[in-house]
């Protein structure tokens, strides 16, 4: 019925922690960015290692720690979750 369409998880093989991401802060401290901004984001791969993308950030939450952004890792398929948390530290905007 579904033919050759792949599981959820066909990529967990590949998946890896992003090991300077950052709890999901709680939704009541959440905050949408409108528009979303365009950000170059620094993520340190579990096995990889570090890594620059550039890619958009939507929401951001002030934390004890410092604010944090919601960034998306557009479809890596390291990643089992397409999106991450990050310190605004590992952020850098695009459209200044």
């Amino acid at each position: 019925m579904y033919g050759d369409a792949p599981t959820w998880d066909a990529n967990a093989h590949l998946w890896q922690a992003i090991v300077n991401s950052v709890a999901i802060p709680s939704r009541h401290l959440q905050r949408d960015l409108a528009p979303k901004v365009a950000v170059r984001a620094r993520l340190v791969w579990e096995r990889d290692g570090e890594q620059v993308i550039e890619t958009k950030c939507g929401i951001w939450a002030p934390t004890e720690a410092g604010p944090v952004v919601h960034v998306w890792l557009r479809g890596d398929r390291r990643a089992e979750i397409k999106w991450c948390w990050l310190r605004v530290g590992d952020t850098a905007r695009l459209d200044r």
